[in-house]
């Protein structure tokens, strides 16, 4: 025999389930609204997202891109009165900075992920985000070239021995203070990775003493291996060195502004210098490149 509970589930349930369904709605109760199903939220914005709107919620006024020229001058550019052999080593004793002025490795990239945010906040804490939206992160890429210098005496004219070139991206906080004026103040600290590298002139790491005597090999025909063999030759480790800028933004017209910039970098280069003789090493010194300098800088910068 089937259970009593069984029989009302079975019976009495589907009974008032179409007598509810026949007989319409009880009085003074009005009929649920029958609804569209909800497109879910990413297929709807994917359908409707286009160019202008990616540009408005992820470009404009997040990102800013800019070239400068700059002038920079190493802190440590001769040898001190006590020698200071651990920066300068050999005849060297002093460098020079070179190629300062404009090239598309002076760029800067700047990205602000929390740019207007300060519109969107409660009035009692837009004094916290008016600072918030002003961090962001820049990348920018460093050149430097310093030329060896061995300085003149009665007995020689000055010469160098070649050229020591650091080059690497550079990556900073950086903060920059929004105010209504047309100047907007930046600062930052950050972190520059150089990549290993030096040029040596031929004359030098063929084991001539002067330029001249290797112009003179050259023009008989630079036959045979030159000074039995000997070589020289400087190696400069990889480094990372921490700078730290300030600088400043003019509002010139719509999104194009004028970009000026003071950046002080502190970093010191490994160095090996080694002689050899027909492929057998006979010396080997070390010593430092003091590349830290200061740079100053201006130039155009577009703020999406």
């Amino acid at each position: 025999m089937l259970n009593r509970s069984r029989c009302l589930k079975y019976t009495i349930m589907p009974l008032a389930m179409l007598s509810a369904l026949f007989s319409g709605p009880a009085s003074g109760v009005q009929p649920r609204p029958v609804r569209r199903a909800e497109i879910p939220r990413k297929v709807y914005r994917a359908e409707s997202y286009g160019f202008w709107q990616i540009y408005e919620d992820w470009i404009e006024d997040h990102f800013a891109i800019g070239f400068r020229i700059i002038d920079y001058n190493f802190k440590r550019r001769f040898q001190d009165a006590e020698g200071d052999e651990e920066y300068f080593i050999g005849s060297n004793n002093a460098i020079e900075a070179e190629d300062r002025g404009f090239g598309l490795h002076n760029f800067k990239l700047a990205w602000y992920p929390w740019a207007g945010t300060a519109e969107e906040v409660h009035p009692s804490v837009q004094p916290i985000f008016m600072v918030i939206q002003g961090l962001g992160v820049e990348l920018a890429y460093d050149h430097l070239r310093a030329r060896t210098v061995t300085m003149a005496t009665p007995e020689r004219p000055e010469y160098s021995d070649g050229t020591v070139i650091a080059k690497g991206p550079m990556v900073s906080y950086v903060l920059r203070v929004d105010n209504p004026t047309r100047v907007t103040p930046y600062m930052g600290i950050g972190t520059a990775f150089y990549s290993d590298a030096s040029v040596s002139r031929d004359w030098w790491h063929l084991g001539f003493s002067s330029e001249s005597e290797y112009d003179r090999w050259r023009d008989a025909g630079a036959v045979g291996d030159p000074n039995d063999g000997w070589r020289r030759t400087f190696s400069v480790d990889t480094e990372t060195g921490i700078f730290w800028y300030i600088g400043a933004t003019i509002a010139v017209y719509e999104n194009w502004q004028l970009d000026l910039f003071y950046r002080n970098t502190d970093v010191e280069f490994d160095n090996t210098y080694t002689i050899s003789s027909r492929g057998k090493v006979v010396d080997t010194r070390y010593s430092k490149w003091d590349l830290s300098n200061k740079t100053y800088g201006i130039g155009v910068l577009y703020r999406f």
